[in-house]
């Protein structure tokens, strides 16, 4: 017989701009001890919300002991339920782990990430956008993700793409299909026209709401890569429209994963800018995807699971730390934590 408890946590972004992250960190015991997880849904994106997750999860337990993912949630994110499934699914794989007084992730396979910027293009100062740039220059990273939306000023977004290419870096630029295709032509033709190529671009990522034939034309007319995150599920998007998906293993199986690499895209894990528990489940699967993946493993593109970067420190944070960009195991079984998570107070749901 599974039980399961809860304890609410909240994430307070370095940008006070952004209201506070909230999420629960779950333990469920069962007949060979504790396993722990983390759930950490985003309302604003369709996800249901975080007291619906923990009450789903109380179902989900009473009838079976491993949840199969359901509904389209292998391979898009889904209207309601996945966040649960996928915070159950981690919890029982760290309870074998526990059990068993093994770590999960592997020392010796890296997972390399890009930093995402604590700051988005238009709610930063070039101050703070150039001091978290250099921070992110010396921590080793090459990549830098810049969240960008309709308010942001082709002069904010021009004055960063230039700073961090100065710098060395290549930029992905996340517009969570907050623009139209034309005010996206518009932001890269006057990038083209003021930093006279676009050299340092890597990828945009979910440019505008998804429609085949534009995002093809957008490819085309730029060069330019194209990550697929939320717009649309990924095995029904074109080869011909994007290069890149999204995977979030907060809300995804693996078999998402899978698929992409399989069908010819390139794979870029991420964690849900979650807590550090489920920062180290989305390195534990970027793992497995890169062990299981055979010849496609150079398709499984640097991710972006170090975002604890975009948060205040605090005592999980505390304990991750880098080897080239990667997450490095945390020291204790499982997912590792375990002084951490002994010091919680936790709720029966």
């Amino acid at each position: 017989m599974s039980r399961l408890w809860f304890h609410h946590y909240q994430l307070v972004p370095k940008n006070p701009g952004i209201p506070l992250r909230e999420g629960a960190l779950i333990r469920v015991e069962t007949d060979s001890g504790f396993g722990y997880g983390d759930c950490h849904p985003w309302p604003e994106f369709t996800d249901m919300p975080l007291t619906f997750q923990l009450t789903l999860m109380e179902a989900i337990l009473a009838n079976v002991q491993a949840p199969d993912p359901v509904h389209s949630s292998e391979f898009h994110r889904p209207l309601m339920c996945a966040a649960a499934e996928m915070a159950l699914r981690c919890a029982l794989t760290d309870g074998k782990a526990r059990t068993a007084g093994v770590l999960l992730i592997d020392p010796f396979v890296d997972v390399p990430n890009h930093y995402s910027m604590p700051y988005g293009l238009g709610n930063g100062s070039d101050k703070e956008i150039y001091e978290e740039l250099r921070r992110a220059k010396e921590l080793g990273f090459s990549i830098v993700k810049f969240k960008v939306n309709e308010y942001s000023t082709l002069g904010q977004v021009s004055w960063a793409y230039s700073a961090a290419g100065g710098l060395g870096f290549q930029v992905r630029l996340d517009m969570n299909a907050r623009l139209s295709y034309f005010e996206v032509e518009k932001l890269l033709l006057g990038l083209q026209f003021i930093n006279s190529d676009l050299s340092h671009l890597d990828w945009i990522e979910d440019p505008f709401p998804f429609d085949a034939e534009q995002y093809r034309q957008l490819k085309d007319q730029f060069g330019k890569k194209i990550a697929i995150d939320f717009v649309a599920p990924i095995d029904k998007v074109p080869t011909e429209s994007a290069d890149v998906a999204i995977f979030k293993p907060g809300i995804q199986h693996i078999a998402a994963a899978e698929v992409a690499l399989e069908k010819g895209f390139s794979v870029c894990v991420t964690s849900m800018l979650d807590h550090p528990l489920g920062q180290l489940w989305a390195h534990f699967q970027a793992q497995s995807l890169l062990k299981t993946s055979g010849d496609l493993d150079a398709r499984v593109v640097p991710g972006g699971i170090a975002s604890h970067f975009a948060y205040k420190s605090g005592p999980f944070s505390d304990q991750l730390l880098l080897k080239n960009t990667s997450l490095m195991p945390v020291q204790g079984t499982g997912l590792g934590f375990d002084d951490q998570l002994g010091d919680l107070e936790w709720t029966p749901i």
